[in-house]
């Protein structure tokens, strides 16, 4: 399978109209002029399929998969709007080549003005879903997978874990294979009482000192994995979509790089991940 530098979705689902779930309705007057979607896509691909041009801007409602031995060809200067939490997986070949004048854009179908721009210090990979993974946490210039030193969460430290990144709720899912190239947070304790919002708030994540961060206290133990559910909790949830991931044969999930241009050779590797050219905005949004 390769990453070529070229980008393109088939024309599956044509579903017209209506708003899809999690789609929050906004004033009129408060959303930003924009040209009328003309086509609508999600589902599996399993057939070559180009997006032209002419046939843009696209919305994608939910989300779109390019299997094994499709090719996904997207046109110079097309625009895709992806709805909330919807996102773009390749299995196959991604073809997306636009120019300095003209950048293929993929952007948040929803629009809000009154957004929040902060981002929490804690994040979940390697899920199905937005709301589920492997939890990280973002401490001292590093994003760090969680072990437990085999000790179980209490339902109150997932909740909290689940708010500190602007859910209202959640659990524990499963234990995640440690990665060799993920850093370890040692936390087998967060201790959170019921009304924290944030594992920050916690006793155990209260003194940065004490957080342990050697790879020794994780050796031969899985990192912990949660799911989160509820509505969410932060201003402007609704902007954000999935993000655009290539997934290879062998499992491994490579994503592509924000606003990078494509090298000038092919390298020689079975599987080749190619950043986009002139590819423009918001992974992961």
């Amino acid at each position: 399978m390769v990453f070529d530098c070229r980008l393109l979705i088939p024309l599956l689902a044509l579903v017209a109209g209506a708003l899809a779930q999690g789609q929050v309705v906004i004033d009129p007057g408060l959303i930003p002029v924009r040209q009328p979607i003309q086509n609508i896509l999600g589902g599996v691909y399993s057939n070559n399929v180009t997006l032209f041009f002419r046939n843009s801007p696209y919305r994608v409602t939910s989300d779109l998969t390019v299997e094994y031995g499709a090719t996904l060809t997207i046109e110079t200067g097309v625009q895709i709007y992806f709805d909330t939490g919807v996102g773009l997986k390749i299995k196959g070949t991604l073809q997306a080549i636009g120019n300095e004048f003209a950048h293929i854009q993929m952007l948040p179908y929803q629009q809000q003005l009154n957004y929040d721009d902060t981002f929490p210090k804690f994040r979940l990979i390697d899920g199905a879903t937005v709301r589920d993974g492997r939890l990280q946490a973002l401490f001292r210039d590093r994003w760090r997978s969680v072990c437990t030193m085999v000790t179980n969460w209490t339902s109150i430290d997932t909740t909290t874990a689940c708010r500190s990144m602007g859910y209202s709720d959640g659990g524990f899912l499963k234990w995640h294979l440690r990665n060799n190239d993920t850093y370890p947070l040692a936390m087998p304790r967060p201790d959170c009482h019921p009304g924290a919002n944030s594992l920050w708030d916690c006793p155990g994540f209260a003194d940065p000192n004490a957080i342990r961060l050697s790879e020794n206290l994780c050796q031969g133990e899985d990192d912990l994995g949660l799911v989160c559910w509820g509505a969410p909790t932060f201003q402007g949830w609704a902007k954000h979509w999935k993000g655009a991931l290539q997934k290879e044969a062998r499992g491994q999930d490579m994503a592509p790089q924000k606003g990078s241009r494509c090298p000038d050779t092919q390298a020689e590797n079975q599987f080749t991940l190619f950043p986009f050219r002139y590819y423009h905005e918001k992974i992961g949004q």
